[in-house]
């Protein structure tokens, strides 16, 4: 207590002293600025960048699950780039579909979405890639 007692009267002492050095500032700060550029810099450090969502190689033989569709393309902060990484789309009569997923059977494709897409994207469909064609599965 005698420590925090002495060190509080030799403050009081100091500053009754040396009011004018203790009241100005040794250089201004601008708070705001200071603010402003540290989350501008810490915003830039967080941004994600997708990847670009590929066609589907018109070779490909197989299921998968149409998540989302389009008539724009998406862009890059679209939720789906955040949630899935290697999205596929295909275009028909002027819609974009977006895909996840690599099945052999359309069993396999329908119990993945069920237990797994429906939650968040209930209208989800399958898409049949065969001989280069695609056929959407409703």
């Amino acid at each position: 207590m005698n420590n925090l007692l002495s060190t509080i009267i030799i403050f009081t002492i100091v500053l009754s002293f040396a009011p004018s050095v203790v009241a100005q500032p040794l250089i201004e700060i601008n708070e705001t600025e200071i603010f402003a550029a540290a989350l501008e810099e810490e915003k830039s450090s967080l941004e994600y960048t997708p990847p670009p969502a590929n066609a589907i190689p018109s070779a490909y033989e197989g299921y998968k699950v149409i998540i989302y569709s389009s008539s724009t393309p998406l862009t890059k902060e679209h939720d789906i780039f955040r949630r899935f990484g290697n999205i596929q789309i295909f275009k028909s009569q002027g819609i974009i579909y977006y895909t996840i997923g690599d099945f052999k059977t359309q069993e396999q494709a329908t119990e993945f979405s069920e237990k797994i897409i429906s939650k968040k994207y209930p209208n989800y469909k399958l898409v049949k890639c065969e001989k280069g064609k695609r056929s959407i599965i409703y």
